[in-house]
């Protein structure tokens, strides 16, 4: 499954780097939305999504903070509020 997140963003890139350290097995690839292979995956996406981050599995796509980290938070035991952004651990609970 393929993440994608604005590198412009520093919440975005410490939310990215959360990710990465809770995945142990290496399951999740983070990518920027800017780079060549992160733009060809969200190419049909418009609109508000187009710089929101991006859940891409084998299922769906998930658009957003919320959906995204719902599902990782199914998908990555490892993933704690502590490490995310103060921001984020505080939006989680209204989900």
């Amino acid at each position: 499954m393929q993440l994608l997140y604005s590198d412009s963003c520093q919440y975005c890139r410490t939310a990215a780097a959360a990710v990465r350290a809770a995945d142990l097995a290496g399951r999740v690839e983070t990518l920027p939305l800017e780079s060549e292979r992160g733009r060809a995956l969200v190419e049909d996406v418009h609109g508000e999504y187009l710089h929101s981050p991006h859940l891409l599995t084998d299922e769906m796509v998930y658009y957003g903070v919320g959906p995204v980290l719902r599902a990782l938070a199914t998908r990555l035991p490892g993933l704690t509020l502590g490490g995310l952004p103060r921001a984020t651990r505080r939006a989680f609970g209204r989900f």
